[in-house]
């Protein structure tokens, strides 16, 4: 990511539009079903334009797609070195997904890179402001104020601006999941519709630069500051993600606060194997797990680091990022049954036990989303949200 403080780099701030790249399905030797019966499906390559009767299947064969419609008896075959375009005048149903979701968007299929002969990429070319409405509707609850729902759309357009400024390279900006944000293709939700209109264009900026809207679903009370918690880039030693002082409008959040208990010997192990395979040595000789402590803590009083302590009382000092990652680790362990919610948690061993003892739920930079409810059942309003959680944001209307 650019230097976010040079007047000539950084994240440019777009002065139009643009349409982002969402991967709906990462494929691996399968067939995928697309449309619904009776519609009419068209199907765009740089040599053919052809229409299908719906619901189309579509597969990769090594170095071949293989397409066909319904009551098709030999399918249409393409190389797979270009990328197929499926569109329709209706919504194109995808029932990967219980229940099917449906896309206005244009979906690419692009073939994978490298030796695997059968894996694809589906990926929706969707206008940016028509692909808000189904974030906002998977990333909140049905119900919640409007503006919540209107904060969450600035956070969530800026960051999407940002991945598509970032990810030129790639075949997609973003995935439909938890990685990025959430998103549930066309939605009838008129709360998520209307905050998307009342919000139109708007972004994130300072020093005439766009501000990548981080959010998570509950700071657990102190916020994280980005530079700690997303990573050193420059673009993240910015005030407006530094975060905000006192306590956060969460506690409504069932995850504020949270106990998981372990195996502090299967944790020791799971730390270890972590350390091993990140080249972090005093981690990596850990043995049973006696105590978590706070390291050291942000200006906000929320822990950025944690001392280890073995039985043995050898210890080892991590993030909290590296305690989040190495706790869930899985490997040869296999994945914990109960994971950590966030890299917050601190604890002590009795019994051969230990309770994690935890708070929040994600990274906790910028958008606290139990947070900005909060502050909506208080009557703040969408424009509140924005100033309290990226402190000396300016607000700009790209389009």
């Amino acid at each position: 990511i650019p230097d976010h403080t040079s007047p000539r780099t950084g994240i440019q701030l777009p002065d139009r539009e643009p349409v982002i790249r969402v991967r709906l399905l990462h494929v691996d030797d399968e067939t995928v079903t697309i449309g619904t019966k009776g519609q009419r499906v068209h199907l765009d390559t740089p040599d053919t334009y052809t229409t299908f009767d719906g619901p189309i299947r579509i597969q990769r064969s090594g170095t071949h797609w293989l397409v066909g419609g319904a009551g098709d008896v030999a399918p249409w075959r393409s190389p797979v070195d270009v990328s197929i375009k499926l569109s329709s005048d209706t919504p194109l149903l995808l029932d990967h997904h219980k229940p099917p979701r449906q896309y206005e968007g244009v979906l690419h299929c692009i073939a994978s890179t490298g030796s695997d002969s059968r894996s694809w990429d589906l990926i929706e070319y969707i206008r940016l402001e028509r692909y808000l409405p189904g974030v906002l509707a998977a990333e909140l609850y049905a119900g919640w104020t409007d503006a919540c729902y209107e904060a969450q759309c600035v956070a969530a357009r800026s960051f999407a601006c940002m991945r598509i400024s970032e990810r030129t390279n790639h075949t997609f900006d973003v995935t439909d999941g938890p990685s990025t944000q959430a998103y549930h293709g066309v939605v009838e939700d008129k709360t998520a519709h209307d905050a998307q209109a009342s919000t139109s264009g708007m972004i994130l900026s300072w020093n005439d630069r766009l501000v990548p809207g981080y959010f998570s679903s509950c700071c657990g009370g102190r916020a994280a500051t980005a530079i700690d918690a997303i990573g050193p880039s420059p673009v993240n030693d910015i005030p407006p993600l530094r975060g905000h002082r006192d306590d956060d409008y969460c506690r409504d959040s069932p995850l504020y606060e949270w106990t998981i208990n372990r195996s502090a010997r299967t944790l020791g192990r799971r730390l270890a194997k972590y350390g091993r395979s990140h080249g972090l040595a005093d981690l990596g000789s850990m043995s049973t797990i006696q105590d978590i402590q706070v390291a050291e803590a942000n200006e906000h009083g929320r822990p950025v680091s944690l001392k280890i302590i073995d039985r043995n009382q050898h210890h080892a000092t991590i993030t909290t990022n590296q305690f989040f990652r190495a706790s869930n680790h899985g490997g040869s362990i296999g994945r914990p049954t109960k994971e950590l919610w966030s890299g917050w948690a601190m604890g002590r061993t009795e019994r051969g036990r230990i309770d994690l003892q935890g708070h929040g739920f994600g990274h906790g930079v910028g958008l606290c989303q139990y947070g900005a409810q909060g502050m909506g059942k208080q009557g703040h309003s969408w424009r509140e949200i924005i100033s309290w959680y990226y402190p000396d944001v300016i607000l700009h209307r790209a389009w």
